[in-house]
């Protein structure tokens, strides 16, 4: 009988039970990343490669000499060249470019190990479904291939100790384990003999991986016997291999069957308990072996709709993974082990059963509370356990810049589907909210909304990323006069509102404020909606975390002082702990701690409430910093959001400040005035100026020199690594190893934003200003997106938490506040980056600035463009009063201009007629001809609409002879192209070419909100020739433009809507739900929806609309009426049958003059006096 162990049955039983430790070597990287088209690997897939490459890198620059490399390149060529030959070669690499904390080191993994891409997924695919199994993956591999496509897993390096044994203690199969670091985190890179004596000299990791490795089955994958022997792995195996062997407990090694023996025998005559397994005959092989390892899959009846090949194959090139698997945008960052929540996560996993009608699970808490945590740990550890028939699951973090809702539906939608992002970026809210609806409601899906606050009214303002707890418990509306909990968009209500209804999906949210659209009018939670308050851990799990980061102390001690003086609060917690562990001589002991008067006793939480102890704890831990890590740590908290290492590297307060720099002097000769104006005596002079020049710029250039190669510039990369970890220890500074990118908990930032000294304050918000203000952008006025602005904003919002309010302004007045308004039509982010220039309202001064009157100008014009036009109306008045009191006639004209805009947006039509006689009679009297010209082209526009067109032609003629050389400030090019456009249109006169010319001088301008005008007449002129698919595709465009900017084109949805109904893409109860939301906008297009309903069969509703659009054109009265909607509004109520309604005439007596306006008729008639009185004198002047 044969009692010889069958290895590969063994190793089988071991992947089937997800008892196995499975570590990919190089030989996985070089198989993945290996390209069909050019038949190679990744030339830096391998160790040599990537040594090849250092030493390469060496010589171009000139650090090591050819010969030398040349000498080492022929070693490492040679036929299996030992261990010691790659270390010694990294060695001279990692030196010579400054260490592993240097920015030539880091910049170099990027370019190497940082590119590696899969082109064969195969092999990552096999070892994936391995770890699904329950097996552990863990790599010696620096690149994170077997991170890409799997928005599950994240990355621990050795050096993350505690993270390391929790992960193996709960066998938390989606954290992938580096053991020789990770490219992302350099310092963590083990490469040279310098890391490699780091980690051998580390007992404390030493003493977690034998452990590790004690009691786990560990299989070899794509590792050769160099990766095996080298100090690490080496130093393991040779201390506990030949015991482990004796004993019987054996690891695998997969290679090819030709290797079998070779490998057999190292591994034999080492003594090591390692058993070589063959796979096949070629590398090929690999993948289908482990597969074979796996159970045989159980067939099961796919519910989901057949999806093309096309969609398919997009999906699949796709960084976005396949339903059911799990999808974050963007993943969690844990500051520590999840631990206890039961209640909470039982209250989770019955609230998921389909029996529980609450489609909607919100939970509120302060900040720091866990929300995100919990939220997280259900959601990727216990759902799928709970539920197997999860569509899929995905959760979105609002956290992140630029996080929104209509993101959120379009990544929802492309992961629900299968297909591209880009599928989804053209459709508009309302037409994604029904897609989303239908895939919700057809299918159970898990969605999570994390952070939801920040989508609310509350935290519409340039700091809340450090909004504190005290306001967020009595939200206001730092912009406008709205409700703190409602949405800042109205797309985001209405998709929040379909949200409620999610059968049989179920919606998971974190937030600190409840959105009032979840709640009815007595503030009860809508059917579907069930709220719940999150509390801090129970005692028991409070005691378990602050233990678990090396705190000792009396059970019954430790949990009176988390309960009452913490409130159990996660955050807090973690920041005591640091706190206790600093350097001290009660260093991780409780007792001690709180009982010393120098240190926890003097904190004195007794009279404080939860969010003061907190806040108090958390300057307590701010204060016992070291210098430069209480700077670094304070200086990102004057930035909104996270940023990579590059950005956290510029405010490296161990750097010493730069010398000055001084340019380099041009040549006197080289002046335009040197051959023609300058005599011998100034010639001289100015040599000898330019030599002085010169030696202060070699002065400086030995300065430069004599900086950089300091110790304490060398070092400097190092002790910033040794900073940013202390603060991770510390759980200030979190780190998204996906991302690469640092953060700071909100919390933290608010406080340590809001407890800065001012001088320390100025000091480190003045390196931000700097840092920023010296980036390369192209200009503003090229800017598409708000990332092409992202600079300048982050200067003005910095000086603005600096109090340098004068600063900011002369940073965003020009390019940037034109580029905001005109590109970018972000008239909500505006506001936003104003209000705290007007602290006391918008028509107030604004505050500590000079230049405030074209500051007002900015704001009133973003008031007006997002409909508040009282508000706008009174920061004009605010403006136009300054401009007057100091005799600024131009910027009196432009002002005009821009309250008869307003009065046009209210409808006041007379008054917009009288503000453009006054704004042209203020730029003819000053002889102004670019104001003269936009004063007839708003005239002309306002004629037209009356149906003046005799006047409209004359005013016409005179305008478009000055042609269109203006300033960009004051005329884009298409403005009075689109007008004549319109306006032919309300006369019935409108050609094509009239469109195409007003489109193509905008289009090269830039200029969107013209483009975006363009496709609503557009659509508008189609729909009135019944051409409803040509309606639909312009009026389609009007609106995903609009939406792009979070506006609201009323005409264009409702067109929309009208259109696709004719088209019979909407019908029956979902044409009716969209009238009916079309007509709770704020300015309804009411003889489009009076057609809507008209056609729709609902006569009533036609009848309504139809009656509120004849008022709405009636305006003022006549004459003083929309003619052009006047008339088509009455052809409708005819239709309908609906007498016409005996509206009275215009009544001047209602029609008030504003205060400032006999000021300006008064300086109108000065100047003209003025005037004729200079052009007498000069005719009297003799010839």
């Amino acid at each position: 009988m044969n009692n010889q162990p069958n290895h590969e049955e063994d190793l089988k039983e071991t992947i089937r039970a997800g008892l196995a430790i499975v570590v990919a070597g190089t030989g996985v990287s070089i198989a993945a990343s290996y390209d069909e088209k050019s038949k190679q690997s990744h030339p830096q897939a391998s160790w040599s490669g990537l040594l090849e490459n250092g030493l390469q890198w060496l010589k171009e620059h000139k650090l090591m000499d050819e010969e030398e490399v040349e000498a080492q390149l022929r070693l490492l060529k040679k036929k299996n060249p030992p261990t010691h030959r790659f270390i010694s070669a990294a060695e001279d690499i990692t030196t010579q470019m400054g260490g592993a904390g240097s920015v030539h080191f880091k910049d170099w993994l990027k370019s190497t190990v940082g590119s590696i891409k899969a082109h064969d997924r195969s092999i990552l695919d096999a070892l994936d479904a391995i770890r699904k199994q329950g097996n552990l993956l863990a790599t010696t591999n620096y690149d994170g291939l077997l991170l890409d496509g799997h928005s599950e897993c994240s990355p621990i390096i050795w050096r993350d100790s505690d993270a390391l044994i929790g992960a193996i203690r709960s066998r938390d199969k989606d954290k992938i384990i580096f053991l020789h670091g990770y490219w992302r985190r350099p310092e963590s890179v083990i490469l040279d003999w310098n890391s490699y004596d780091h980690i051998a000299r580390d007992e404390k990791y030493r003493e977690d991986l034998a452990a590790f490795w004690k009691t786990s089955i560990w299989v070899y994958v794509g590792c050769g016997v160099n990766g095996l022997s080298d100090p690490d792995f080496g130093l393991l195996l040779q201390r506990y291999g030949e015991r482990a062997r004796q004993a019987g407990h054996w690891d695998y090694c997969l290679v090819r069957e030709e290797q079998r023996d070779e490998f057999q025998a190292h591994f034999d005559s080492k003594k090591l308990n390692i058993r070589a397994i063959s796979f096949g005959k070629r590398n090929t092989d690999l993948p289908q072996y482990l597969r074979s390892l796996l159970p045989a899959p159980t067939p099961q009846t796919s519910t989901n709709p057949p999806v093309s090949a096309t969609a398919y194959s997009t999906a699949k090139e796709s960084s976005i993974p396949h339903p059911p698997a799990f999808y974050a945008v963007s993943d969690y960052i844990g500051r520590h082990t999840f631990i206890g929540r039961e209640a909470q996560l039982k209250t989770l996993s019955e609230w998921a059963q389909p029996s529980d009608p609450s489609s909607i699970l919100l939970f509120e808490a302060i900040g720091g509370n866990g929300k995100s945590m919990l939220t997280w740990e259900w959601a990727t550890k216990h759902a799928t356990v709970i539920r197997s028939d999860w569509a899929g699951r995905f959760w979105y973090s609002f956290y992140e810049k630029g996080a929104i809702m209509r993101q959120f539906c379009q990544h929802a939608l492309a992961y629900m589907t299968e297909q591209p992002l880009e599928a989804y970026e053209k459709k508009t809210a309302a037409e994604m909210r029904v897609e989303l609806l239908n895939q919700i409601h057809r299918r159970p899906w898990l969605l999570i909304l994390d952070g939801l606050e920040r989508v609310l009214v509350a935290y519409h303002r340039i700091d809340a990323a450090e909004l504190p707890d005290e306001e967020a418990n009595r939200p206001t509306d730092k912009i406008l006069d709205r409700d703190p909990c409602d949405a800042i968009r109205d797309e985001d209500t209405e998709l929040l509102r379909t949200l409620a209804a999610a059968a049989p999906s179920k919606i998971l949210i974190s937030s600190r404020l409840i959105p009032r659209v979840l709640l009815n009018q007595a503030g009860i939670p809508l059917p579907g909606v069930k709220p719940l308050v999150l509390p801090g851990l129970d005692e028991a799990d409070a005691e378990e975390l602050l233990r678990s980061c090396g705190i000792q102390g009396s059970s019954a001690d430790l949990r009176y002082y988390l309960t009452n003086y913490c409130g159990n609060h996660p955050l807090v917690i973690g920041v005591l702990a640091g706190l206790i562990n600093s350097p001290g001589p009660h260093r991780g002991n409780f007792d001690a701690w709180t009982a010393d008067p120098a240190y926890g006793a003097k904190l004195n939480l007794a009279s404080l409430d939860l969010i003061q102890s907190r806040n108090h704890i958390l300057h307590a831990a701010l204060e016992a910093l070291e210098p430069a890590s209480r700077q670094l740590l304070s200086t990102l908290a004057l930035l909104s959001n996270a940023v990579d290492y590059e950005t956290v590297a510029a405010f490296n307060p161990h750097l010493p400040p730069e010398p000055e720099k001084l340019e380099e002097p041009t040549p006197p000769e080289n002046g335009w005035d040197w051959d023609e104006d300058l005599s011998e005596k100034e010639k001289a002079g100015r040599q000898e100026q330019y030599q002085d020049a010169l030696i202060k710029r070699k002065a400086y250039e030995q300065a430069m020199q004599a900086w950089q190669d300091s110790e304490a510039v060398r070092e400097s990369p190092k002790k910033l690594a040794e900073t940013m970890e202390d603060l991770e220890h510390r759980g200030f500074l979190q780190y998204d190893a996906r991302a690469n990118r640092y953060d700071l908990h909100p919390v933290v930032r608010g406080v340590a934003a809001g407890g800065m000294e001012a001088a320390d304050k100025e000091r480190y918000g003045q390196r931000v200003v700097d840092h920023y203000s010296s980036q390369p952008h192209n200009p503003y006025e090229q800017a598409k997106t708000m990332e092409d602005v992202e600079n300048g904003l982050h200067v003005v919002r910095t000086l603005l938490k600096l109090g340098h309010y004068q600063q900011a302004v002369d940073a965003y007045l020009g390019d940037l506040a034109t580029s905001l308004r005109v590109n970018l039509e972000a008239h909500v982010e505006t506001l936003s980056l104003l209000r705290p220039f007007f602290p006391a309202g918008w028509d107030a001064l604004p505050k500590n600035v000079e230049d405030f009157s074209n500051l007002a100008n900015e704001a009133a014009m973003a008031l007006d463009d997002c409909g508040e036009h009282q508000k706008a109306l009174g920061a004009y008045g605010l403006s136009i009063q300054l401009f007057l009191e100091k005799e600024h006639w131009d910027s009196t004209n432009t002002l005009v201009g821009n309250i008869s805009r307003n009065l046009s947006d209210q409808n006041l039509l007379a008054g917009t007629l009288r503000m453009d006689a006054l704004a042209l009679d203020l730029a003819t009297v000053c002889e102004n001809v670019e104001a003269t010209f936009t004063s007839l082209l708003f005239l002309f526009n306002d004629q037209s609409r009356l149906g003046q067109w005799q006047a409209a032609e004359t005013t016409w003629r005179l305008l478009d002879l000055m042609g269109r050389d203006w300033s960009r400030a004051v005329y884009r090019q298409g403005d009075a192209e689109f007008t004549f456009a319109k306006c032919q249109f309300w006369r019935g006169t409108l050609q094509e070419d009239y469109l195409v010319a007003a489109a193509t001088l905008a289009e090269q301008d830039g200029n969107r909100g013209i483009l975006r005008s363009l496709h609503w007449l557009r659509g508008a002129w189609q729909m009135e020739q019944g051409q409803w698919t040509l309606a639909a595709t312009s009026f389609d465009q009007a609106v995903t433009m609009a939406r792009e900017r979070r506006l609201v084109n009323e005409a264009s949805e409702t067109g929309l809507a009208l259109a696709k109904f004719h088209l019979g893409q909407i019908t029956g109860t979902d044409a009716r739900s969209e009238a009916e939301r079309l007509a709770q906008l704020r300015n309804p297009a009411h003889r489009s929806l009076a057609q809507l309903w008209q056609a729709i069969g609902d006569l009533e509703q036609a009848k309504y609309h139809a009656l509120k659009a004849y008022a709405w054109a009636w305006a003022d009265g006549e004459p003083y009426v929309r003619r052009y909607e006047l008339t088509k509004t009455t052809e409708l109520l005819n239709e309908l049958g609906v007498p016409i309604p005996n509206l009275p005439p215009y009544d001047p007596a209602k029609d008030e003059p504003f205060p400032w306006e006999a000021e300006v008729r008064a300086a109108i008639e000065k100047l003209r006096a003025e005037k004729e009185k200079k052009e007498k004198t000069e005719k009297l002047k003799p010839d």
